[in-house]
């Protein structure tokens, strides 16, 4: 109860967050491309928080609370969406800030194409990921999941390989400006674009280790254990069968969550903290 808890209250403090970064502003004085990461932010944190007060582990059916909320249909629904909301704001910011470079530097633009291209592919390896998920949890043969959390392990190496590129190319020289609002509207904007681009850095690698060290490990194994059969066509019976599912197990029991404890901490907390970031500081970088 008290890992729940505290992720009840980390979410409930998360809302608040985002409406104060929603509200600071009238949003007809805000961009469309602010305005569109904070709505996808909104969604994120929202269904986030949904999440955390109810948790349950797809697969197997382990639900925190019995409820109808806690259904597959209703829980991988919602999960779905907001996992693609916030794969959108990061490869939208990637392919924005790409775009900004190439209208700086004209040189780079095969570089930057490169990455506005790459950027998309990663949403389309997200949704790919998003239909083994489905799949895993609806036939509940794991070794679907394993490659599910494959998928984002390698967007996430593509996304910091971009960003890698785009951080050596940014204009790190110092501007004269003809008045003090132009020089603090251009630091402003390097910085939300170097917060960004470090923030992925610094945070992807440690999140493919995770990925690659405990997460992928504990689907394959689970897949092991359950026979290790390599999965065929699901039959329609089946996909039924498995929307229709609710709780197998309704239990607060250590022992039931202690797998899926470390994942589920960091992504209704850390992950929620990023995405309210980026709608609060969208990131661009300064044009001449």
């Amino acid at each position: 109860m008290l890992w729940w808890g505290g992720m009840t209250i980390v979410s409930v403090i998360n809302i608040g967050a985002f409406l104060r970064v929603r509200t600071k502003e009238k949003d007809a004085s805000k961009t469309d491309y602010q305005l569109l990461l904070q709505r996808l932010a909104g969604i994120y944190v929202f269904i986030c928080a949904f999440r955390a007060m109810l948790p349950r582990i797809d697969v197997e059916r382990v639900c925190f609370w019995d409820s109808w909320l806690s259904s597959v249909i209703v829980g991988r629904s919602v999960a779905t969406i907001a996992e693609l909301a916030f794969a959108a704001q990061i490869c939208i910011c990637v392919a924005s800030l790409a775009g900004d470079l190439a209208k700086e530097k004209v040189d780079l633009k095969g570089i930057t194409r490169a990455i506005q291209i790459c950027a998309k592919l990663c949403f389309g390896l997200i949704i790919l990921a998003e239909i083994c998920s489905w799949t895993g949890v609806l036939t509940t043969v794991q070794i679907w999941n394993a490659s599910e959390e494959s998928l984002w392990m390698i967007v996430a190496t593509l996304l910091t390989l971009c960003c890698a590129v785009l951080y050596t190319k940014m204009d790190k020289q110092e501007r004269e400006f003809k008045t003090l609002r132009e020089k603090q509207e251009y630091q402003a904007a390097l910085h939300s674009a170097r917060g960004f681009l470090l923030g992925i850095l610094i945070l992807a690698p440690i999140y493919i280790a995770f990925m690659v060290s405990v997460d992928i490990p504990m689907y394959y194994s689970r897949w092991q254990a359950s026979g290790g059969q390599l999965p065929g066509l699901p039959s329609m019976e089946s996909l039924m069968q498995g929307f229709l599912n609710g709780c197998n197990v309704v239990t607060h029991e250590y022992e039931a969550w202690k797998e899926d404890m470390v994942w589920m901490a960091g992504y209704f907390s850390a992950a929620v903290w990023g995405s309210i970031w980026i709608g609060a500081h969208p990131p661009r970088l300064p044009t001449k």
